[in-house]
């Protein structure tokens, strides 16, 4: 038999009696029972624990803690797994309708007795030496009017390093694509890890530049993918501190490993997760930063659960005109040749004639080099056009 052990958390301001508390897991838990009979899956009664205190921001809450059994009878091991997981999903989205929300996830039985690794994911690296003039010097350049964004975020990696991850503030950037949220992070990361590399040079001449930041799209987040990833990681002890997903929201198409994903982004510090299929134990004190380009859709997940994780949300809109125009002008001095002149002309073009506001639409436009100043470039760009909408 193989039993999944699910532990839910509730916080109220109010020291309240469990049996009240509890009401609401109760109702979730009957709104499971079809899909755990569909799968052979047993529930045991929840068992509620006394409340503990916690002091936040000078406030009194009481946090509830309940635990729930979920039995599996069969030798497939695979199948089992694969059973469980699906009723501590479908669990874990009713009960957080009802204001739990997962603590940890414990996989008993013969397979957990064969763990081989335990990898603990700690903030290695050292950014002190960094500043804000350093990081107005590295954005001032290549990112025109990102520099107070990046002050915030890297505030949260100090603090995070500071308290060896037990402090974690995670990052979301919204907004429309094309208006820099990944481009910021990136280059974020280059700083970081060049930064990393030259305090490390400093106690060793051989040392060699390491990944600090993880990246990942959002349509990648499935079992198979990120949760493996994060399992071979571990194996070399090659576990990136900061971990980078892109388009968050499409993780949606993943929904079993949306638990995985609640659990590793727990604030409150040191979390112990174990996989069914690799039988090792990951310590996932990691910070993450995430972008979306649908906000409304990321909220929809889990009730907004996953969206709730990420207490610094920045709201990133499209780059003015006279940003734009410093865009442009930094790319053309990457292109052979580059004129000036290009920049109006592109941005007239894509305006007028593409009828978008796109800066990497305007940067595409640069290609034409020489002919985008002609009449025969704009008219290829509208045959073109018409033949799309045709």
């Amino acid at each position: 038999m193989q039993t999944l052990e699910v532990s839910l958390e509730k916080f109220s301001h109010n020291k309240l009696n469990i049996i009240s508390v509890g009401s609401g897991l109760l109702n979730s838990l009957k709104r499971v029972k079809r899909t755990a009979q569909d799968y052979g899956v047993r529930i045991n009664s929840p068992e509620f624990f006394e409340p503990e205190t916690v002091i936040d921001d000078s406030k009194t809450n009481y946090r509830y803690i309940s635990k729930i059994l979920l039995k599996k009878k069969g030798n497939n091991f695979s199948d089992a797994r694969n059973n469980l997981e699906t009723v501590e999903y479908e669990l874990i989205k009713k009960a957080e309708a009802n204001g739990w929300r997962l603590c940890s996830t414990t996989p008993i039985g013969e397979k957990v007795s064969s763990i081989v690794n335990t990898a603990k994911i700690r903030p290695k690296f050292m950014l002190s030496k960094m500043t804000d003039n350093l990081i107005d010097k590295y954005f001032g350049e290549e990112l025109y009017d990102m520099n107070h964004l990046v002050r915030l975020i890297h505030d949260s990696i100090s603090l995070f390093q500071l308290t060896e991850g037990q402090k974690r503030f995670h990052t979301l950037l919204f907004g429309p694509p094309a208006c820099g949220k990944t481009s910021v992070l990136l280059k974020l990361k280059e700083l970081y890890e060049q930064e990393d590399l030259k305090l490390r040079l400093e106690q060793d001449n051989g040392a060699e530049l390491v990944e600090r930041v993880t990246v990942v799209d959002g349509t990648s987040f499935t079992k198979a993918g990120i949760i493996a990833d994060f399992v071979n990681r571990s194996n070399e002890q090659a576990i990136s501190e900061i971990f980078l997903i892109e388009e968050i929201e499409k993780c949606a198409q993943a929904p079993e490993a949306l638990s995985w994903l609640l659990s590793v982004l727990d604030q409150r510090g040191q979390l112990t997760k174990i996989t069914f299929r690799q039988n090792i134990c990951l310590d996932t004190k990691i910070i993450c930063w995430a972008t979306s380009n649908d906000i409304e859709k990321l909220k929809s997940i889990l009730s907004g659960s996953l969206y709730s994780r990420f207490t610094n949300q920045y709201h990133c809109t499209r780059p003015s005109i006279e940003l734009i125009k410093l865009i442009l002008k930094r790319e053309i001095k990457q292109i052979p040749g580059g004129n000036i002149e290009w920049i109006d002309r592109a941005i007239d073009l894509g305006k007028n004639v593409i009828k978008t506001n796109d800066c990497r639409v305007f940067i595409s436009l640069l290609s034409g080099r020489d002919r985008i100043m002609t009449k025969e470039f704009k008219d290829d760009l509208i045959k073109t056009l018409e033949k799309i909408n045709n």
